[in-house]
């Protein structure tokens, strides 16, 4: 739970660039996915050797992708171009590898669904309460001891850089919170209990092929004896 609390707060603070530290591209959120990458290597001997899966090789053929074209890129700019920003090169280096080496240890990580849905949940919890932290601060109905300029002129910025990365930010966020309440509805629909003869119509529906897109299905049934259901989830036979 702490290191996935860990990971979820690094991701959050991780838009917070008016925090970060001088020149560099680290800040409170980067700090957190260092401290919990290095808890996971110490934690690493201790427990079994994680596997690739799905998620890991569609993570790693991206960023193989991007390494490629950003060195062609790189390769033709240092060829054609007269003056070098290495201040900046650098700086991308860094985050590019930072990048890449978090997405990697999550995709291996987050293997387990029931994790990756407690990770999503705490992500919400604390962008909400972040974003809560910085219209209050922006508004000026708190006071916080931090070094940002929450506006850009009408707009809200908050503790990012960007206006446009805290537009960013908070759509995810939304659409991360819809998808959460649609599943955890999934979930709940999923427990309806229907005698074999009221299930009829699902199973019409799951066997059609004819059966695309949005469909309704009437369930009926239920009509047992609590009883005897009872008896049934116990593995018992009910007397007639």
């Amino acid at each position: 739970m702490f290191l996935d609390s860990l990971l979820a707060l690094g991701l959050v603070l991780a838009t917070a660039t008016q925090l970060r530290f001088g020149d560099t591209p680290f800040g409170p959120g980067e700090m957190c996915l260092v401290l919990w990458l290095g808890l996971l290597l110490c934690l690493q001997p201790l427990r079994p050797a994680p596997t690739s899966n799905v998620a890991f090789a569609h993570v790693a053929a991206f960023w193989l992708i991007l390494i490629v074209a950003e060195s062609v890129g790189a390769i033709v700019g240092f060829a054609t171009e007269p003056f070098f920003d290495t201040t900046h090169t650098l700086h991308d280096v860094i985050a590019f590898s930072f990048t890449f080496w978090v997405a990697c240890t999550m995709a291996l990580e987050l293997a387990n669904e029931r994790r990756r849905r407690r990770l999503t949940w705490l992500v919400v919890l604390f962008g909400a309460a972040s974003l809560s932290l910085q219209m209050a601060q922006a508004y000026g109905l708190i006071g916080l001891p931090l070094p940002v300029d929450p506006w850009f002129y009408d707009r809200l910025k908050g503790w990012s850089q960007d206006a446009n990365q805290l537009g960013l930010v908070s759509a995810l966020l939304t659409v991360i919170s819809i998808h959460i309440a649609i599943t955890a509805t999934g979930h709940a629909k999923a427990k309806i209990v229907a005698e074999g003869a009221g299930a009829a119509s699902l199973a019409a529906a799951l066997r059609s092929e004819q059966a695309t897109g949005n469909v309704v299905c009437v369930i009926s049934g239920g009509n047992i004896d609590a009883g005897a259901y009872a008896q049934v989830l116990a593995g018992a036979v009910p007397e007639a």
